[in-house]
């Protein structure tokens, strides 16, 4: 297993973890809203939960990934009581970079003769590990950090590589997830895909998984960061564990670019494998955090796999991660897990924003219509990803 011993979060509606946990309980999806910052006349989709200016601190001229990740980062250390980077390795997803930074430098060229032959060089946009060293120097290590760009479950797949790194020895491995993806080229994007949700004004219509009104999700930007440490590195400094990940799995099906198998047998096996890496049951597990997309290919693989592995579902709650915060893509999957290990470490699962049991598609799930007491500490989180990835790990609150 590996600690957890400190946490950060920035996102839509929040500036810190606090914020982030009442938010989900709170219902509230004010922060999805129709998209300003370009003009979205030729797209389908037009609103994206956007984070708000007075919840990023820092020099608004910065790149607000690299804010973002600063802000995270900055919280995470205080609260596992560390204040240096120096000689902690470093893990940074995203899907997308400083993909705005990079819209702008294209955007700028007469053509693509003109554009810098050094496409590596410090302050490039084009470079994934630009936005990380920036947010990293932040706490004096010159150190690059290891990038994960696996897409949609990069956020989950750094944390899993961050849980390997303690199980080979390291005492203590860094996580930061950062995404800004609220940009032309990302939004063009996913609508050619048919991803993004086509509401245009009512955000309580929007990102509604597992409901047969669903249209798709909208797009979100945020951070979180994580410490990870080994339990002996822990008890020898006296810090305390926030909570644990106990196993980890990630496969892919290579079942195509973008589409994913209905079925669910691919999320089902790595779902499996990672409690049994972590020694859990199905019994012992008390709340699903699914990918939930609000797609039609996702809801169903969901469903088939979690009926699959777990059976009946109607006594374990899930929580819909994107239907309170929006799809942040690389970042989804640690925003989502920082979440959902906070819930375990309340006892409580909030209820699902704007429940109708009406038009829920699937029978027997447990979206709760108001908050509810978790039957144990244990928790599944899984994310899936473009060219059939299919990540989970398993997390246990901190009454280990």
């Amino acid at each position: 297993m590996a600690a957890i011993t400190g946490v950060g979060a920035v996102g839509p509606g929040f500036a810190d973890v606090s914020q982030m946990l009442q938010l989900l309980f709170s219902g509230s999806t004010d922060s999805c809203r129709p998209i300003k910052r370009f003009d979205t006349i030729r797209f389908q989709s037009q609103l994206a939960f956007q984070i708000e200016s007075e919840h990023v601190h820092g020099d608004s001229s910065e790149w607000l990934i690299v804010r973002m990740g600063r802000q995270a980062m900055g919280e995470a250390l205080q609260m596992a009581g560390l204040d240096s980077l120096v000689s902690i390795p470093v893990i940074f997803a995203t899907a997308n970079a400083g993909v705005w930074e990079m819209e702008a430098a294209f955007g700028s060229l007469q053509s693509f003769v003109d554009y810098p032959t050094d496409v590596t060089g410090e302050g490039c946009s084009i470079h994934f590990g630009e936005p990380a060293d920036r947010i990293v120097r932040e706490w004096g290590t010159t150190a690059r950090p290891t990038v994960v760009s696996s897409g949609c479950t990069a956020g989950l797949d750094a944390i899993g590589l961050g849980w390997w790194d303690v199980l080979c020895g390291a005492d203590v491995v860094a996580v930061i997830a950062a995404e800004a993806p609220i940009t032309p080229m990302v939004v063009s994007a996913f609508d050619q895909a048919a991803a993004l949700t086509d509401e245009t004004s009512l955000s309580r219509h929007a990102s509604i998984p597992f409901d047969r009104n669903r249209s798709g999700f909208c797009l979100a930007e945020g951070s979180a960061a994580l410490i990870l440490e080994s339990k002996a590195h822990v008890m020898r400094r006296r810090g305390r564990a926030l909570g644990w990940v106990r196993g980890y799995s990630v496969a892919s099906s290579a079942f195509h670019m973008t589409a994913i198998r209905e079925d669910g047998r691919a999320i089902g096996r790595v779902v499996e494998q990672a409690m049994a890496v972590g020694g859990v049951g199905p019994s012992d597990v008390g709340l699903i955090a699914p990918h939930a997309t609000s797609t039609v290919q996702n809801d169903r693989a969901e469903y088939n796999a979690f009926r699959s592995v777990f059976g009946d579902l109607d006594e374990i709650p899930l929580f819909c991660p994107k239907a309170h915060m929006g799809h942040s893509l690389g970042a989804s999957g640690a925003l989502e897990t920082i979440a959902t290990l906070g819930l375990l470490n309340k006892g409580w699962a909030p209820a699902y924003p704007h429940l109708d049991e009406r038009s829920i598609e699937f029978g027997g799930l447990h979206l709760p219509p108001m908050s509810c007491r978790l039957g144990s500490n244990l928790a599944v989180k899984n994310s899936s990803g473009f060219s059939g990835i299919h990540s989970a790990i398993v997390l246990e609150g901190d009454s280990c």
